[in-house]
């Protein structure tokens, strides 16, 4: 299924996120005063960022975010999972670029024609009309890496280990140091605020161990949760063999009873990067 539309438009603006430009760039100045330092001597290649609203998973988000440098990267690689659209496989849009409030972000077109000739990656419209896992991303990218970007938009409507080796191993091909992977997700979801922390420390230590077994387990045996399993099992896949010493570090993990929301029922959010020395 292809598409006639030039720029995917943004779909949650107003609701997710701010329409205005000007409100959005407040948001990230009012995150800049209480934004977490993290040092890590290594080379950020990959991020794993929430995709809830931003007055529930932004600040979270942020502190992942801010650990961008333009100056370091050209391409970025999103992936997220598919809340509303069923379909094998991976998706990645065929159109030109995705559209914010903040602008366009153009596609790397070359990257998109060599994962498309996968058996395993479609260039289609499926998992990116309503989807915001991705979009919620993109200002924030924007932001931090300013206009001179390009955007591979990846949408996972098949997630299971199998699926991420694969994609992972499409994507390994086309990695280079100026190119940034991002997982989207969030963790568990509508949990009293003390099982939610247990249920997300449960998953952080999975991620920080980076054995992807032992977290499609955890996921599997439901021992922790997370919407965007795929996305972060991909990225994980993909980073194993990057020459030199892979760290997972986690940046920042709250809940959405941290934020804006009660402790009733709560939404599990986690910012981590994985840097290579």
């Amino acid at each position: 299924m292809k598409s006639n539309q030039v720029f995917r438009q943004a779909r949650v603006a107003g609701s997710f996120y701010p329409a205005d430009p000007h409100d959005i760039q407040a948001m990230f100045h009012q995150w800049t005063a209480n934004a977490l330092s993290f040092t890590n001597t290594g080379k950020l290649r990959a991020l794993i960022a929430p995709h809830a609203g931003y007055v529930y998973s932004g600040p979270i988000a942020y502190n992942g975010y801010h650990l961008l440098n333009p100056d370091e990267f050209d391409t970025v690689i999103l992936i997220g999972p598919s809340h509303f659209d069923g379909f094998e496989g991976v998706s990645v849009y065929p159109g030109r670029g995705y559209s914010t409030p903040l602008g366009n972000i153009p596609i790397d077109t070359h990257i998109v024609e060599t994962l498309s000739k996968s058996t395993w990656v479609e260039a289609t419209v499926l998992g990116h009309g309503q989807e915001h896992a991705l979009e919620v991303q993109l200002p924030f990218l924007q932001h931090f890496l300013g206009r001179d970007f390009h955007l591979v938009p990846l949408v996972m409507g098949e997630q299971t280990l199998s699926m991420a080796q694969k994609l992972a191993e499409v994507i390994k091909p086309v990695l280079n140091k100026r190119t940034l992977l991002v997982a989207s997700s969030d963790l568990s979801h509508y949990h009293s605020y003390d099982t939610a922390n247990i249920l997300d420390q449960k998953f952080a230590e999975a991620l920080k161990s980076g054995d992807t077994e032992r977290l499609w387990q955890g996921i599997r045996n439901r021992e922790f949760e997370a919407c965007g399993y795929g996305p972060v099992m991909t990225i994980l896949e993909a980073t194993a063999d990057l020459p030199g010493k892979r760290e997972i570090e986690i940046l920042d993990r709250r809940n959405s009873g941290d934020t804006a929301g009660d402790r009733a029922q709560v939404v599990g959010y986690l910012a981590a990067g994985i840097f290579v020395n």
